[in-house]
């Protein structure tokens, strides 16, 4: 059965991996290492350093040198379409929530848990009491 080289496969340390991508991606953007390394806050050692990682993990050399530039090599192409297509999920996940009217903090100061959950009043009607939920926040602990 023939080996499949289509899928890129990055050692099993998962999240720890996802620095790599970012730096993938930006070395894809800005074409040098001293250009990415500054667009995400490293220096250009620390960008080749991570360069030598993602090349090891890819099997690759990821980009060959051209003058001052760097040319992605077929491997490198198609991990920048796999980047593409995966990076608005990654960057929905870093948006913000929109604030929720009704947040209830209980806890104590060491341990704050945040519930979105509108408090319960009770109300005094001709039947007796009964709940209804709030539209004002309230702060229970």
């Amino acid at each position: 059965m023939a080996e499949d080289n289509s899928t890129i496969t990055l050692p099993s340390s998962h999240l720890g991996q996802l620095s790599l991508l970012v730096a993938l991606d930006t070395l894809h953007v800005e074409g040098s290492v001293q250009k990415a390394a500054a667009q995400i806050d490293l220096n250009a050692p620390a960008m080749g350093r991570m360069l030598a990682q993602i090349r090891e993990a890819f099997n690759d050399p990821i980009f060959i040198r051209s003058g001052r530039r760097m040319l992605p090599t077929p491997k490198a192409e198609d991990s920048r379409l796999h980047l593409r297509a995966v990076s608005p999920e990654a960057e929905n996940l870093l948006k913000p929530e929109p604030a929720q009217e009704n947040i209830m903090a209980c806890g104590t100061w060491r341990t704050q848990a945040l519930f979105t959950t509108p408090p319960i009043i009770s109300k005094k009607t001709s039947a007796g009491w009964s709940t209804i939920p709030s539209t004002a926040d309230a702060t229970v602990g």
